[in-house]
């Protein structure tokens, strides 16, 4: 079970979690689960902290992961002057928490959408007239599934 979890939706929680209903406790698949929880940059680090209460008369134990969420997203900008070439600049954003499968659901856009765990960053830089580089990446954390395959695409 979460908490607090308001953007991110459920399932890329439970595809970092090595805690399994029905699976016998081990303290080995917590410690890995807190671990996985916070690669996830998503959540506040202190709260990966797992609730636990054992129900004695089943011999069975409830896990609760209170997760608070954070803003992970970046924004770059940066200038200088030099070398003869005048004025430089950059400009860059990155979304740590994109969902590309609700790019076009209108409701999902607060202001763009996300909880799928994706990744994309926008990046431009220039000195004017002489050069101008324009960067794009989006990258899949688990294309097909549970499985660790990063999909990048740049």
């Amino acid at each position: 079970m979460f908490n607090h979890n308001v953007k991110t939706k459920d399932y890329v929680i439970r595809r970092e979690l090595r805690t399994v209903t029905g699976e016998k406790f081990s303290r080995q698949d917590i410690i890995r689960t807190q671990r996985e929880l916070s690669q996830l940059s998503s959540f506040h680090p202190n709260t990966h902290h797992p609730g636990i209460v054992p129900n004695t008369d089943d011999g069975t134990v409830d896990i609760t992961w209170g997760l608070e969420e954070k803003s992970s997203d970046q924004l770059e900008l940066s200038a200088g002057f030099g070398g003869g070439i005048g004025l430089t600049g950059t400009l860059g954003v990155t979304f740590n928490n994109f969902s590309i499968y609700n790019i076009f659901n209108k409701k999902s856009w607060d202001p763009l959408p996300s909880g799928d765990g994706q990744k994309l960053s926008l990046r431009g830089q220039s000195n004017g007239k002489q050069f101008r580089s324009y960067n794009f990446s989006f990258t899949e954390p688990r294309l097909g599934g549970k499985k660790r395959n990063s999909f990048t695409i740049g």
